[in-house]
């Protein structure tokens, strides 16, 4: 159970045999060339994202409590009802 799956080259073969009869054989080319675009995609994306945050320079718009609160403390009533 400790095994790595992908260690053995015949469980490989035994994979992908089930997925081509699965999936026949005329799905397949499809279905990865499908795959293969939505990577070039999913990489053109994060690398345009990472592009837009270097250029964006870092503001800090969160405005900073103040450190000293002013007020008067204000003593609880004496229990008057006796």
């Amino acid at each position: 159970m400790g095994r790595n799956f992908f260690d053995n080259p015949v469980l490989l073969v035994v994979l992908l045999l089930i997925i081509v009869v699965v999936f026949g054989a005329n799905k397949l080319p499809t279905a990865a060339r499908s795959l293969g675009r939505s990577m070039r995609i999913f990489k053109s994306e994060v690398k345009a994202l990472s592009d837009d945050e270097e250029d964006e320079p870092q503001t800090n718009t969160a405005k900073r409590s103040p450190d000293a609160v002013e007020g008067r403390v204000i003593d609880p009533p004496e229990n008057t009802a006796r």
